[in-house]
């Protein structure tokens, strides 16, 4: 009888632990229904513009999602403070719209925020498995809409990352 209840309560704790979860059990939120909200503040005497993915939260450092994928470009024609310029930020939203396709494509990925700073913009995606986020990451090549693309990928399984993006200056719903 003790080795049944035992037994029992090893088995829940291995379950509810997130131990044995395989690939397929893995919760991914739908893109669809993400909240953004829009961050900005100073960093290094640079202005900086967050729009951060609210509703990753629940799963921030608790999911299958261990990689941090970075995909950065430089802008080209920025204004004074680093900024692009209206014309160039339709092209950047362009090049987001590729990099979301490949690489939350069946769940590959989650979306977490995109980031301007100091003539760059970044995207900060977290990924689940290492060969399946270099396959599409290759895919996407070195290239989009004319903006030569820099991407790193690196464990970051607490997302250190995202909860600093999350909680760095203030919300600003106006931008």
């Amino acid at each position: 009888m003790t080795y049944a209840i035992n037994f029992t309560l090893l088995f829940m704790l291995f379950i509810f632990s997130g131990c044995g979860k395989d690939e397929k059990s893995c919760y991914t939120p739908p893109l669809n229904q993400a909240h953004w909200e829009n961050r900005m503040g100073k960093y290094a005497d640079n202005l900086i513009k967050i729009r951060i993915n609210k509703s990753l939260k629940k799963i921030a450092g608790k999911s299958c999602y261990n990689f941090q994928i970075a995909a950065g470009v430089q802008i080209k024609n920025p204004k004074e403070n680093g900024m692009p310029r209206e014309q160039e930020r339709e092209i950047l939203e362009k090049v987001e719209d590729v990099l979301v396709q490949q690489l939350t494509a069946s769940g590959t990925a989650v979306y977490a925020a995109r980031i301007f700073i100091d003539k760059r913009c970044d995207y900060i995606f977290y990924g689940k498995k290492k060969k399946i986020i270099i396959k599409a990451v290759q895919a996407i090549g070195d290239t989009i809409e004319n903006y030569p693309v820099e991407i790193t990928v690196k464990p970051d399984k607490k997302w250190v990352t995202y909860n600093w993006f999350a909680t760095f200056g203030i919300h600003n719903p106006y931008d």
